[in-house]
């Protein structure tokens, strides 16, 4: 689907190793080297993940919750979410090595670890599972998926540190030189492989999207700024704000964004983009329900789910506000700070 150009702004977004430029600029406004994994970041700033999977996993480091399960299958929509693990390490050549291993993870990062949480809904899926899994393939310069069948020792089930231990195990030489390593759980596919038909079929996912984020936050804030930067950000455009002082910009703007004008255009183009969208955005499937065989698929179709009854209305539902707001600013300017006023 990535080579079709429709899908490119999409798909290609997936991962900055697919936007060179982009990933480059991002680095160098926190300061780091863009020829540097995620992985290696996080060792910079903690112990492997340590520091994201505090901030990230504050909150789940409780007992998992009852997961949903499905009614037409009977299986879990998820499994082992909230267990921390990372992948880039070395093959383990016993369950008992992982076991510890695992435990001592989990308890640096989160200081608990509950290996028999996942019990009820592991015995739910029985004794063979296929996993879905990404990695980059630096040959095709593109991310491949791939699949294994696992089965349970005992012919019965699997516990959590043994189907962990099954998947390191098959994934961890693909996973070396890539980031994709962070493991947040497994979620369930819809339907069944074609191949391996009433065969639950998951998906492992990362938690570098989490790091991903935080890069991103970390570009917003340099972006933005202060309230000083954000004013004179926003004179590059509002020419007459330019003959405000700086000082008083930050009130100008602060005044213009509450302008009941600002305000109320903003309430009347959500109440017509419910109105319009409201029914059509509640009915478009999430999750499991996305149509698509593949993660890569499922994510394309959602995208196309939402391009008309969201991503466009909010180019006008945040467009004509800061229009709104611009032309406020200009004219609180020419009554406050007429042109034959001199800065101070």
């Amino acid at each position: 689907m990535q080579g079709y150009n429709a899908y490119n702004d999409r798909i290609n977004y997936h991962d900055l190793r697919l936007l060179p430029d982009l990933r480059k600029r991002i680095y160098d406004m926190i300061g780091e080297d863009s020829s540097i994994t995620y992985y290696e970041l996080a060792l910079k700033y903690g112990k492997d993940t340590g520091r994201f999977y505090i901030d990230a996993l504050s909150e789940e480091s409780q007992p998992v919750k009852t997961v949903e399960i499905d009614k037409n299958t009977g299986f879990p929509l998820e499994l082992l979410c909230g267990i921390a693990w990372s992948f880039r390490q070395k093959r383990y050549s016993s369950l008992a090595l992982l076991t510890d291993a695992l435990q001592a993870y989990n308890e640096e990062l989160s200081g608990r670890y509950i290996p028999n949480i996942w019990t009820n809904e592991l015995k739910l899926i029985g004794s063979r599972i296929l996993v879905q899994y990404e990695y980059w393939d630096d040959e095709l310069e593109d991310s491949r998926e791939e699949k294994m069948l696992l089965q349970a020792d005992n012919g019965s089930c699997f516990t959590a540190s043994e189907l962990i231990y099954k998947i390191h195990n098959q994934v961890c030489d693909k996973l070396t030189n890539d980031d994709n390593v962070f493991f947040e759980g497994l979620q369930m596919f819809e339907r069944d492989d074609v191949n391996y038909p009433g065969i639950p079929l998951l998906f492992y996912t990362s938690r570098q999207l989490k790091l991903i984020l935080k890069i991103m936050n970390e570009m917003i804030k340099r972006l933005l700024g202060d309230k000083f930067s954000r004013a004179n950000n926003i004179a590059k455009s509002v020419r007459s704000l330019q003959r405000v002082p700086e000082k008083e910009r930050p009130r100008i703007v602060k005044k213009a964004v509450f302008n009941i004008y600002v305000i109320g255009s903003i309430i009347i183009l959500i109440s017509l983009w419910v109105y319009f969208f409201g029914n059509e955005v509640s009915s478009i499937p999430i999750g499991n329900h996305l149509e698509g065989e593949t993660f890569r698929s499922r994510k394309a179709n959602l995208y196309l789910h939402l391009l008309v009854p969201v991503f466009i209305p909010l180019i006008f539902i945040f467009g004509i506000p800061l229009l709104i707001r611009n032309y406020i600013i200009k004219k609180i300017v020419d009554k406050e700070f007429p042109k034959d006023k001199k800065l101070q």
